[in-house]
C-alpha cells in the first residue's frame, strides 16, 4: 500500500505501558497506520483525558503512514489506576485500543492478543440478479470479536431480510458479510460495521446510494487548480508551472491552442504529488517566436476535469494578468421547494465566470422552465453560488447535470444525478462513500 493511499486507522503495535525516571513518570504508548493523520483521543474508562501539567500527549512520526501515539502521566498515585483506551479516528474510520493500570499486580502482564484492524474495507457486490446485497470486509483479531452492523446508526439485526456472517480464515483473520435479501431504494444510507473484542474496537463505513451510475468508484474530489499556471525562463528553456489537487490522481495534458502536446523532443512534462496535492510543469527546450501563444493545462480524473489557461508572449515572456482559474468549493446539492428544483454550487473564481449548466450533453437555456443565476456570496471576495432553478420538475429531468465555470484563467466542471426513483435526489457520485 502507497503513501498516497488513504487509509483507515489501524494498530500494528497494542497499547504498552513502561516507567521511567525512578516510577514517577509513567508512559502508554502504541503504533498505528493511518492516511490522512487520524485525530487521537485517550480516555480514562469512560472519561476523557485533556493536555495538563502531569498529562502530555504527542503523535510523532514513524516513517510513511505510521505514528506513535504516546500519553505521558507524571507523579502517578493510586488514583490513576484503571482502564485506558486510545480512540484513532479519520474520513475512513474509527479504531479503539485499551490497556489497564493496575497497582495491586506490580510488573502485571497485559492479556495476549490483538484489538480488531479491518485489512480489507468494506466493498458491496449484489447476487441473484441484484436481488441480493452483500457487504464484505476481512479483519484480523484475537480473540474472537463482537460483530454490530449498524445502518444510519440503527442497529440491524439478524434476521429476515438480514444475514450476518463472521466466518474464520485462520492466522487471527476473520470474513465479515452483511447480506440483504430483496434488496431496494429504501435500503439506501450510511452503514457501519463494528468489531470489539477485550483488547479493543474497529469501526469501518460505507455509503450505499442507488441513483450513482458510477458503482463502485471511490469517493475523491475532481481536479482544482490552486495556482494558477505561471511562466520562468530558466537558461534556454521555458518553464510553465502550476499545482492542482484531485482525487484520484489526475491525467494531465497539455495543449497550444486546440494542438494537444506530447512528452518527449523539445518537450518535458512532469508531474510531481503529496498525496492529493501535484506540481504540474511543462519545459519547451529553446523557445522561438512559433512556441508563442496560448496553453492550456487540462487536469482530469474520474469526478471530472478542470483547465487552466495562459499566454505565452515573447515580448519579455509575460506572465499572466492577476486572476484565478474557477474552483467549485464543494459538489453541488439539490433541494425541493414547493415545485421548484434546485440545484446549487458555491465557487471561486476571479474575474466572475461564465456560467453553463447541461443536461447529459444538452445545454440548459435561460428561460422557460429553467432559471438560471451567478450570484456573488456576501462578505466573501471573488466567490458566488451558482444556480439552476428547475419549474415544475417530471421524470424526464432525471438524470446527469454538470455546471461548467469558466474565466480567461480556465475552467472547471461539477457533476449531479438527479433520480426521480421514489422521489429522492442524491449526491453524484457518492455511491460507496468510505470515511
Amino acid at each position: 500500500m502507497g503513501v498516497g493511499d488513504d487509509i483507515a486507522p489501524r494498530f500494528t503495535q497494542k497499547p504498552v505501558l513502561k516507567q521511567e525516571d525512578n516510577g514517577k513518570l509513567l508512559v502508554f504508548q502504541c503504533t498505528l497506520e493511518a492516511a490522512p493523520k487520524p485525530d487521537i483521543k485517550w480516555f480514562q474508562g469512560t472519561t476523557p483525558l485533556s493536555q495538563s501539567d502531569r498529562i502530555k500527549m504527542r503523535v510523532e512520526p514513524a516513517g510513511g503512514n505510521n505514528y506513535n501515539v504516546m500519553m505521558d502521566i507524571k507523579g502517578v498515585t493510586q488514583a490513576d489506576a484503571g482502564t485506558y483506551k486510545v480512540v484513532a479516528k479519520n474520513k475512513l474510520g474509527e479504531v479503539s485500543a485499551s490497556i489497564n493500570l493496575n497497582f495491586s499486580a506490580p510488573g502485571q502482564k497485559q492479556q495476549d492478543g490483538i484489538a480488531p484492524n479491518f485489512t480489507q474495507k468494506p466493498s458491496t457486490r449484489q447476487a441473484d440478479n441484484g436481488k441480493k446485497l452483500l457487504f464484505e470486509c476481512q479483519l484480523t483479531a484475537d480473540p474472537v470479536p463482537q460483530i454490530s452492523w449498524f445502518r444510519d446508526d440503527q442497529q440491524i439485526k439478524d434476521g429476515g431480510r438480514f444475514k450476518i456472517q463472521t466466518d474464520p480464515k485462520g492466522n487471527n483473520n476473520f470474513f465479515i458479510v452483511l447480506e440483504i435479501n430483496g434488496v431496494s431504494a429504501q435500503d439506501a444510507g450510511n452503514y457501519r460495521v463494528t468489531a470489539k473484542n477485550a483488547l479493543g474496537e474497529s469501526n469501518a463505513t460505507i455509503r450505499l446510494n442507488f441513483d450513482s451510475e458510477d458503482k463502485g468508484k471511490p469517493q475523491g474530489t475532481r481536479p482544482s487548480f490552486t495556482t494558477k499556471p505561471a511562466i520562468k525562463q530558466v537558461g534556454g528553456k521555458i518553464i510553465f508551472d502550476c499545482k492542482v489537487t484531485a482525487d484520484p490522481k489526475p491525467t494531465i495534458t497539455w495543449m497550444k491552442g486546440t494542438q494537444a502536446l506530447k512528452d518527449g523532443g523539445r518537450y518535458k512534462m512532469i508531474q510531481t504529488g503529496d498525496k492529493n496535492n501535484y506540481d504540474v510543469s511543462m519545459e519547451i527546450d529553446k523557445p522561438g517566436k512559433d512556441d508563442g501563444g496560448e496553453y492550456k493545462c487540462l487536469a482530469k480524473n474520474s469526478l471530472g476535469d478542470s483547465t487552466a489557461t495562459i499566454t505565452l508572449n515573447f515580448e519579455g515572456a509575460k506572465k499572466a494578468p492577476e486572476g484565478k482559474a474557477p474552483q467549485f468549493l464543494a459538489k453541488p446539492v439539490i433541494k425541493q421547494e414547493k415545485t421548484n428544483l434546485i440545484m446549487t454550487c458555491n465557487l471561486e473564481a476571479k474575474p466572475q465566470p461564465t456560467i453553463k449548466w447541461f443536461q447529459g450533453t444538452t445545454e440548459l437555456k435561460n428561460g422557460g422552465r429553467y432559471d438560471i443565476k451567478l450570484t456573488p456570496s456576501p462578505g466573501k471576495a471573488d466567490s458566488f453560488t451558482a444556480t439552476l432553478n428547475i419549474k415544475d420538475p417530471k421524470p424526464t429531468d432525471g438524470g446527469s447535470f454538470k455546471c461548467t465555470a469558466s474565466n480567461d484563467f480556465g475552467e472547471s466542471n461539477a457533476n449531479i444525478t438527479l433520480n426521480f426513483q421514489g422521489a429522492e435526489q442524491k449526491d453524484k457520485p457518492a455511491e460507496e462513500k468510505e470515511k
